[in-house]
């Protein structure tokens, strides 16, 4: 599961950037309708419907990218990194979602950590964030989680 910030989404319309999207097998230059962060349309020229206008001249639109091997640092070293903080950067580089690894301090291997860890994605994610629990306690090997 992920989590984020509830809000809501963005009225914009990207003019004239490079979209690419090898899925449509689309590469050219188009504008982006995005209705409420959801892409509306995708044409030479879309209508605006009153939203704000970005010039994407020598942008390149493209899917966003999902990392599945984050390490936030969340719970124990908020000194180095939270997730507010990571997933802000992660959302600057591309970013659509993180899963975030269980080697914390303390680990990610019970539901009250994990527990408290999505609490706090509710509040502070930029993007959602999923964090993958430790399969063994401590991650020593021995004793198995409770994974359900």
């Amino acid at each position: 599961m992920l989590w984020t910030r509830e809000r809501r989404g963005e009225n914009v319309v990207f003019r004239g950037a490079r979209v690419l999207d090898p899925t449509e097998r689309i590469d050219a230059t188009l504008d982006v309708r995005v209705d409420d962060g959801v892409i509306a349309a995708v044409a030479e020229q879309v209508e605006t419907n009153e939203h704000r206008i970005v010039d994407g001249t020598g942008l390149v639109l493209a899917p966003a990218f999902v990392d599945p091997h984050v390490h936030l640092r969340t719970p124990g070293r908020e000194d180095e990194e939270t997730i507010e903080t990571g997933t802000r950067a992660a959302a600057a580089g591309g970013y659509c979602a993180i899963l975030a690894m269980p080697n914390t301090d303390p680990i990610v291997d019970c539901a009250a950590t994990l527990g408290s860890l999505a609490d706090t994605a509710k509040r502070e994610a930029e993007i959602p964030v999923g964090f993958l629990a430790a399969i063994t306690r401590g991650q020593g090997g021995e004793e198995l989680t409770e994974m359900g």
